[in-house]
């Protein structure tokens, strides 16, 4: 917030302000007049959108499922979670946008997981910008978010 008020219009970090972290992690937070008082983070890591190898947020009764199915115990879980999910699994290939947007156009799957990626992202905003009552401000950071305008474009197209 320290960042948007030097960068930008002070009077911007006084509004209504999604953060949009977008990275191998990823993260949103809902900010009111400075104060943050939502976010897309959880008790872990994992929570939240699709990263880069994370899940994000998952149905708990996954782990017991899982457990019945394929005999995968906690340990086998949260390395799932965190380091054979997201981007990666959803692909199959990589857990780098920029491999993926080059893949995108012959590999369905890259496909897939970047539409999953950009329609999670709309969503939290959409969320966030009904408890703000609107949004004045949309900060996009981190590597994806920084450096990948087509995802930002299809975050916020429509």
């Amino acid at each position: 917030m320290l960042e948007l008020a030097r960068l930008a219009d002070p009077a911007a970090a006084q509004g209504r302000v999604i953060l949009a972290h977008l990275g191998s992690g990823a993260s949103l937070a809902a900010v009111r007049d400075g104060r943050c008082i939502d976010t897309s983070m959880g008790f872990t890591p994992a929570a939240g959108l699709v990263m880069g190898t994370r899940s994000g947020d998952l149905d708990p009764g996954l782990m017991g499922y899982l457990a019945l199915t394929d005999s995968m115990n906690a340990m086998q879980f949260q390395a799932l979670v965190n380091h054979e999910s997201g981007l990666l699994g959803i692909s199959e290939t990589s857990a780098d946008v920029r491999d993926l947007l080059a893949r995108e156009p012959d590999d369905p799957r890259a496909a897939e997981a970047l539409a999953l990626f950009c329609y999670q992202a709309k969503k939290w905003i959409g969320s966030f910008a009904a408890v703000l009552g609107g949004v004045d401000t949309l900060v996009f950071a981190g590597g994806i978010g920084e450096n990948a305008a087509p995802v930002r474009k299809r975050i916020c197209e429509g």
